[in-house]
């Protein structure tokens, strides 16, 4: 078992919104993302989502409102939840 230093691993990339793969968990990939501006609205039909914050503001728009996640904050979507995502530096 290792740890892993997520501020290493986020210097290692400077690509907005492309997912990297940190470790495998029960079948299930855990990544990180850098994010800048808005990312259009999608959804993951076979794939549940963790958000962690872990620099500036992240909002999650839903069809019926807005969520925001602020430093250290996380929230976990089940499959098929369709969302836009804005982060704030």
């Amino acid at each position: 078992m290792e740890k892993i230093n997520l501020a290493e691993k986020f210097s290692l990339f400077d690509e907005y919104w492309t997912p990297k793969v940190l470790a495998e968990s029960n079948e299930q990939l855990v990544k990180i993302a850098k994010g800048q501006g808005e990312l259009v609205w999608h959804q993951h039909d076979h794939e549940d989502e963790l958000f962690i914050v872990f620099k500036g503001q992240l909002t999650l728009k839903l069809k019926e409102k807005y969520i925001v996640l602020n430093l250290v904050r996380c929230l976990f979507f089940q499959k098929v939840f369709r969302i836009a995502l804005m982060l704030k530096k």
